[in-house]
């Protein structure tokens, strides 16, 4: 297998169960599965159930671990073997095996990934007696992701499917009757995939760059997927890992593509619409070596200040002006930045900042929605997205902008959030994925910057820690000083 993702932050291995019906294990799915499982970081434990005509009524169903080299147990007794931090149901739809599943796995604390095996094709639909519903209701809900083929999403939804138009419309039906994300396998186009993403954040599709089929690349995504939940991943974030994780694997095991570098890019890009590589906007690049300070002001006198100190880039945030006011405040600061020739990012304003001549602007994920993203890429500027999660960052990367600001990573008095900060871990999950710079924002100072650097951030956007101190010009100094000291910059000679 290929090297694995770091993964930092857990003491120990942890363990995730996958269940299957007896007489699986061999299957090309549940094999790759247990490869993947092992690469993300997570020790794989295989649980078979018996058959419906081998469980004896009445009696609480018995499991074998690691089927063929253990005799049946109860629940109880294989936690005491082996205590999991989320569990992989590859159960059909059948009721006298998935039901004894939920039974058993609905006092477990960890989260479960349900996985039916595709059926075959032009299976009939569920039966639609009131046993069903209640079964089918019941493990939308007690999932924490649900993952389907086409022909599960068929027989699940009641509709025919004819076309990967109404993919959404099978994951709607599903997704109201209790689960909170569901993913359905969408159509394999010549070198990109899309799958049907629906959940309350995002109702769209999750695309990627696709590697050659394999046998087990149904099973290889919803290891990956409840592995990352065993690793503490949020839902979406999860989702999002997995499908990086997956095409990481698949890469390295055929090689780079030296004629498109894109296809070399593993994480997988969120948008309303199935989106094709080639339909993506892409706008240009951004040094990494001019972002490790990033500082944001609020007014030109101080962006010509810092160009002045030998800073290279810069971000203008203006809160507090309008109209002829605002625009004169953009113009002053871009004429900084040509005296010095520096690099000017302008948050929110694209307009005022296109017609100024910036060298780039930084939007929030709200704001995306508002901007003529054409426009801004015509006038050749650079873009920096807000991502405070992988599936933000995934939702960014359909764009492929110049940079990606993450955070708040700590609580900040400069803007009001409203969410937790992402932490450490998370920016580290941000940044190993991410295939442009990322610069953290929120609440860091010069004496937290080390550790910001250390989890992977190419930059620090810095704030309060330089305005709001008795003595800005020495504390800037400090910063510059932390700069040099990490290595010779361009732009810092």
């Amino acid at each position: 297998m290929p090297t694995p993702p770091a993964h930092n932050d857990r003491p120990e291995m942890p363990v995730a169960w996958t269940v299957i019906p007896k007489g699986m294990s061999g299957s090309p799915g549940n094999a790759a599965g247990m490869e993947v499982f092992e690469y993300c970081g997570v020790r794989p434990y295989t649980l078979s159930i018996a058959r419906p005509s081998e469980q004896l009524h009445n009696t609480a169903p018995k499991f074998i671990l690691d089927p063929g080299r253990s005799p049946a147990l109860h629940l109880e007794d294989l936690l005491e073997t082996s205590s999991p931090r989320a569990v992989r149901l590859r159960i059909p739809f059948v009721p006298e095996l998935l039901e004894p599943c939920l039974d058993s796995f609905a006092s477990l604390s960890c989260p479960i990934v349900w996985a039916p095996p595709e059926p075959p094709s032009q299976s009939t639909s569920a039966r639609d007696d009131a046993t069903d519903r209640t079964l089918l209701n019941r493990v939308l809900t007690q999932a924490e992701v649900v993952v389907l083929g086409i022909e599960q999403a068929r027989l699940l939804s009641g509709l025919a499917i004819t076309t990967d138009a109404e993919l959404p419309a099978a994951a709607d039906r599903l997704y109201t009757r209790g689960a909170r994300l569901i993913i359905i396998s969408g159509p394999r186009h010549a070198g990109w995939l899309t799958d049907c993403w629906w959940s309350s954040r995002h109702h769209g599709w999750l695309n990627a760059h696709y590697q050659a089929a394999n046998p087990g690349n149904d099973g290889r995504f919803s290891a990956a997927l409840t592995a990352a939940l065993a690793l503490k991943y949020p839902r979406e974030d999860a989702a999002v890992a997995a499908r990086a994780w997956v095409n990481r694997i698949a890469r390295q095991e055929t090689g780079p593509d030296e004629k498109n570098p894109d296809q070399n890019v593993d994480l997988p890009w969120l948008s309303a619409q199935p989106l094709p590589p080639e339909d993506r906007p892409r706008f240009p690049a951004c040094p990494p070596s001019i972002l490790t300070f990033y500082p944001i002001v609020d007014r030109a006198v101080r962006v010509a200040a810092l160009f002045e100190r030998g800073v290279p880039v810069v971000q203008l945030r203006i809160k507090d002006l309008h109209g002829a006011s605002l625009q004169n405040e953009i113009s002053t600061a871009v004429r900084a930045q040509n005296r010095y020739s520096g690099h000017l990012f302008v948050n929110d304003y694209w307009r005022e900042a296109l017609a100024a001549g910036a060298w780039g602007v930084h939007l929030g994920q709200e704001d995306l929605a508002h901007a003529d993203l054409h426009a801004i890429a015509a006038g050749g500027l650079r873009l920096g997205i807000s991502a405070a999660s992988l599936q933000e960052l995934a939702s960014a990367w359909s764009l492929r902008p110049s940079l990606i600001g993450a955070g708040a990573v700590f609580p900040t008095r400069s803007k009001v959030l409203g969410r937790p900060p992402i932490g450490l871990q998370n920016l580290s999950r941000i940044a190993t994925l991410s295939p442009v710079p990322v610069v953290a924002i929120g609440g860091i100072t010069l004496e937290s910057a080390p550790a910001v650097y250390q989890a992977g951030a190419d930059g620090i956007a810095v704030i309060s820690d330089i305005q709001n101190t008795p003595d800005p010009e020495s504390r800037l100094t400090a910063w510059l000083d932390l700069v040099h000291r990490r290595g010779s910059r361009p732009g810092f000679g």
